[in-house]
C-alpha cells in the first residue's frame, strides 16, 4: 500500500502545460511542497531526488507559491 494524497503549500510558483494528468517531482519541506527542476518524463535524475509527486491536472497551470495542491508523498 502506498501513502494517501494530502494537500499542502507550493515554496514557489509552478507554470507548465501538460497534454495530460501528470505528477510533477517534488521534495517535502516542513509542511509545504518544493517543485523540482523537471524536464519531463525521462528525467530520471529529478525522480531520484523527489519524495513527493504534485498532482497536476492537464492544460496549462499558473499556481503561485503557497497555493495548495494535492501531493503523494513517495
Amino acid at each position: 500500500p502506498g501513502s494517501d494524497p494530502v494537500t499542502l503549500s507550493l515554496t514557489a510558483d509552478l507554470v507548465t502545460t501538460n497534454d495530460r494528468p501528470t505528477f510533477r517531482p517534488a521534495r517535502l519541506v516542513g509542511t509545504r511542497v518544493q517543485p523540482l527542476p523537471w524536464f519531463g518524463s525521462a528525467d530520471l535524475h529529478a525522480l531520484l531526488t523527489a519524495d513527493a509527486l504534485i498532482a497536476l491536472p492537464p492544460g496549462e497551470v499558473r499556481l503561485t507559491a503557497g497555493q495548495l495542491v494535492g501531493v503523494l508523498p513517495l
